[in-house]
């Protein structure tokens, strides 16, 4: 008497293996199926659809009548488990016993989303085994185009991306574009080693994958030549090469994709005039923007243009070369000069002049302190009129003209520092508060107002500062899991609020650093078709997170510095 159990297994599979072995038990019943396992104390046998285990002392023998069909459930069986590693080695087992090859293909086809999410869950560890083992499969002589896309799948999983492409290379475009299952997950695969190429800086690489890339998905590949280009300028940026960046950016990435060129030039023009304010390269600077941006990027490039000729102009002024800064900023049109860069211009002018007037003429220097007050220099003019008023005949003049100055400028700032606490810019009514000079003797009613307003605004700091860093925490997290959900617009605008309002807080670094990885979101949704245009987010970091840095000092500054030197910083650069 024979037992045989329904089937489970592929028909075809179990016809070949139906009478793989033969166990006589001593009661006189025979068992057909495929022994897959032996001890001791048991044996095992996968019958036509049930995994039987008879104790050794019932059997009488086992006739073994198809080896390489045992062989082949066996690792059919292993597979199904999703058990990789040691279901490629029975595979290879099966192989040098001559099993059919039909059936050893369709073992590990037929288990693929089984094997795939085995290989996505395994640890590091485990991994590093099973890459060893499954790499042995490639160029197996059992395995054809389908056999591969799964093991190319696999090997994706376990981190062998290089393994995985060139078994895509052997697969054939043919046999891709015909299988839209198959074509789909090359897409997706390339598209992903394209972007990990790209951050990586590895561009020869993130170049060859894009060519596989147009082979099936022309209009597709065109996006994936811009991200290339995005990670090629970022590492150029990293290593200080702005030229390079902006040259990449006006020739390789404005031809193709124009909006995000332009989001890409925006992160670069602040890097790049921070960069050559702290390093006197202003110069150099300006004739790369004349080069590269000013054709595609004119009204930005003037910008950045005017924002560094008042660094140098400043700087100049500062080192007492009044004369260079003059020409300096008599070069810029005067349409386009900015209200800080006429101001420079006066200050320049006023040195100049001063160079020129005799000292020993108090007319001369009244004349000439007189024309500061004019043109709002009123700490350039203070010295010089002590200086008049060091003549007795003028000393007079002098005194009701400062105490005229004095009170017109206190009101000016005193209306200045009531806005900044109206508006809860509590860090400015202090520094604008400090400008107001204070008389011990006669303290004015506007001196008085100006005190009390300050002493307001540091009580206020004071009651906020220790709940602060737990608002921009909790700031922080909705920015970060918007961010992971994929809703950038949202992100943004937690992290805009965060540098603009809680810039001195722990939170802000970490929001600085996060800005990267959502510009990035935005850049990729508009190449994937996901976005028609990219938010003008850089407008507003200049508005808020610059104005945060100039209340709260060098250390807001710094952290800005870092904001800009973490672009892309996780991809390579």
């Amino acid at each position: 008497m024979r037992i045989i159990v329904p089937t489970c297994l592929s028909a075809t599979l179990l016809m070949s293996i139906l009478h793989a072995d033969t166990i006589f038990l001593k009661n006189g019943l025979t068992v057909d199926g495929v022994v897959t396992q032996e001890t001791d104390s048991r044996v095992t046998i996968r019958t036509s659809g049930s995994l039987l285990q008879l104790p050794r002392s019932t059997i009488e023998r086992i006739d073994r009548e198809n080896p390489n069909a045992n062989a082949v459930l066996k690792a059919a069986q292993t597979l199904h488990g999703g058990q990789l590693a040691q279901g490629v080695i029975q595979l290879l087992e099966a192989a040098e016993l001559e099993g059919d090859k039909g059936q050893l293909e369709k073992a590990l086809v037929d288990n693929e989303s089984t094997l795939v999410r085995a290989a996505a869950e395994m640890s590091s560890d485990r991994r590093v085994e099973a890459r060893f083992q499954v790499r042995k499969l490639i160029g197996a002589e059992f395995l054809t185009e389908p056999g591969n896309v799964t093991l190319a799948r696999i090997l994706s999983e376990l981190g062998a991306e290089e393994d995985a492409a060139e078994l895509l290379d052997e697969v054939g475009i043919d046999y891709l574009r015909e299988n839209p299952r198959a074509l789909v997950w090359a897409e997706q695969f390339l598209r992903r080693q394209i972007r990990a190429n790209a951050d990586g800086g590895q561009y020869d690489k993130a170049v060859g994958n894009i060519e596989r890339f147009r082979l099936l998905n022309p209009e597709g590949a065109e996006g994936q030549k811009a991200l290339v280009a995005l990670s090629e300028s970022a590492a150029a940026r990293d290593r200080d090469d702005y030229e390079r960046a902006l040259q990449i950016i006006a020739q390789d990435l404005w031809p193709e994709v124009p909006e995000v060129a332009r989001n890409r030039a925006l992160v670069t023009l602040r890097q790049l005039t921070t960069w050559a304010e702290f390093h006197q390269e202003e110069r150099n600077a300006r004739r790369w923007l004349k080069t590269w941006l000013v054709p595609i990027m004119p009204i930005e490039s003037l910008s950045a243009s005017n924002r560094l000729i008042r660094s140098e102009a400043a700087r100049s002024l500062n080192d007492g070369d009044a004369g260079w800064a003059l020409r300096l900023l008599e070069s810029v049109d005067e349409d386009t000069r900015t209200p800080e860069l006429n101001r420079l211009l006066n200050a320049a002018q006023f040195e100049v002049k001063q160079e020129e007037v005799d000292p020993d003429d108090p007319i001369a220097l009244f004349e000439l302190a007189q024309w500061g007050l004019e043109h709002d220099l009123f700490e350039l003019s203070l010295p010089v009129f002590e200086q008049v008023r060091q003549n007795e005949q003028f000393r007079e003049i002098v005194d009701e003209q400062l105490s005229v100055m004095r009170a017109e400028r206190d009101m000016e700032l005193l209306d200045q520092a009531i806005e900044a606490y109206d508006k809860g810019l509590l860090f400015d009514v202090i520094e604008i508060s400090n400008k107001i000079a204070l008389n011990p003797d006669h303290e004015t009613p506007v001196q008085k107002q100006a005190v009390e307003l300050a002493e307001a605004a540091r009580k206020e700091i004071a009651m906020e500062q220790q709940r602060r860093p737990y608002q921009a925490e909790a700031f922080y997290q909705q920015a970060e899991r918007a961010h992971f959900m994929d809703h950038p617009q949202e992100a943004w605008n937690l992290i805009d609020m965060i540098l603009t309002h809680y810039a001195e807080t722990p939170a802000a670094e970490r929001a600085a650093a996060l800005l990267p990885s959502v510009a990035r979101q935005f850049e990729i949704q508009l190449l994937e078709g996901r976005r028609t245009q990219i938010p003008d987010y850089d407008v507003a970091i200049s508005e808020g997170a610059l104005q945060r840095a100039d209340m709260l000092g060098e250390e807001i500054r710094r952290l800005l510095r870092e904001m800009e030197a973490a672009e892309d910083s996780n991809a390579s650069d």
